[in-house]
């Protein structure tokens, strides 16, 4: 693991920009994979939710609130919804997908 401090919002953004890009290439790629054998794999991306993993960057949080168009946290309980779904058999035939839920930050 890898620990690195952010100097601002804008590094910030990048840095989970990246994130994401490399980790639904990686998702998308064992989907086609493992669909064979009826193993689903999908992505929920989460927004901003105020936990201690988070607690480096509130200093940061009123610019990176600027970029979201609710402009606040996530609720755990909004992000759980789309864990939920995939996990549940309603959503047994969707592999490879992505459920932003992120308060509209790529809107």
């Amino acid at each position: 693991m890898t620990v690195s401090y952010v100097s601002s919002a804008e590094k910030a953004a990048a840095v989970v920009r990246h994130i994401e890009k490399k980790t639904v290439g990686y998702s998308k790629a064992a989907a086609r994979d493992l669909a064979p054998r009826n193993i689903t794999v999908n992505v929920t991306q989460a927004g901003l939710m105020d936990t201690d993993m988070f607690a480096p960057f509130k200093e940061a949080a009123p610019a990176l609130f600027s970029t979201i168009a609710i402009q606040r946290y996530a609720k755990l309980e909004e992000v759980a919804v789309g864990v939920v779904f995939f996990a549940s058999p309603a959503a047994s035939y969707i592999t490879g997908a992505v459920i932003d839920i992120e308060g509209g930050y790529s809107a």
